[in-house]
């Protein structure tokens, strides 16, 4: 099995990705009262601690890189997670409240698992009616995965934004998601 990258490492590769493709670095966010905010709404379960940790270090917002999952900040994920729960939906039109929504597009929630009596939590998924694939066993590997797309030119300017090569993406999540020896269904 491959080893998971560490949080930090994955941010400071990340950053480094950035300015090296031309795009602004990241930059520290300016509040962190959402993060307490999300964690109160999620209770009795508790967000993984790479994510604390990301958000508390990186504010994704400004992020000019499109792809999916994107990575967003705790205050878009708490907009989310009150929207589900107002319309009142139950799985499978909604993701259990075990997984956390951090991003949306087309009918599919991209979610973070998490933390439990069972589990400390953090594997993303698509979250779709029918299927639920796994994107990364971790949000420092999906950090990590963006900086090497980014540091091998594998995207497309757009505008302010670059966007990601996904058919690249998809090859390199599955590789691996093979090598962490993580059961996955197919993208």
């Amino acid at each position: 099995m491959a080893a998971r990258p560490d949080i930090d490492a994955a941010i400071g590769r990340l950053d480094a990705a950035l300015l090296g493709a031309g795009l602004p670095g990241l930059e520290p966010p300016s509040d962190v009262t959402p993060i307490a905010a999300l964690a109160d709404a999620v209770a009795p379960y508790v967000l993984p601690t790479e994510l604390r940790r990301f958000w508390e270090q990186v504010d994704p917002e400004p992020l000019a890189v499109v792809t999916f999952p994107m990575l967003r900040g705790p205050a878009y994920a708490l907009e989310l997670l009150r929207g589900l729960r107002d319309l009142g939906q139950q799985p499978p039109l909604a993701p259990p409240p075990i997984l956390l929504p951090l991003d949306y597009s087309s009918h599919c929630y991209g979610v973070i698992e998490l933390g439990s009596e069972w589990s400390d939590g953090g594997t993303i998924l698509e979250f779709e009616f029918d299927a639920l694939p796994v994107v990364a066993s971790s949000l420092a590997d999906r950090v990590d995965l963006l900086a090497e797309l980014l540091a091998e030119g594998h995207f497309e300017r757009v505008d302010v934004y670059v966007s990601i090569d996904h058919r690249v993406e998809q090859e390199r999540r599955i590789a691996r998601l093979d090598a962490a020896g993580i059961a996955r269904s197919s993208p």
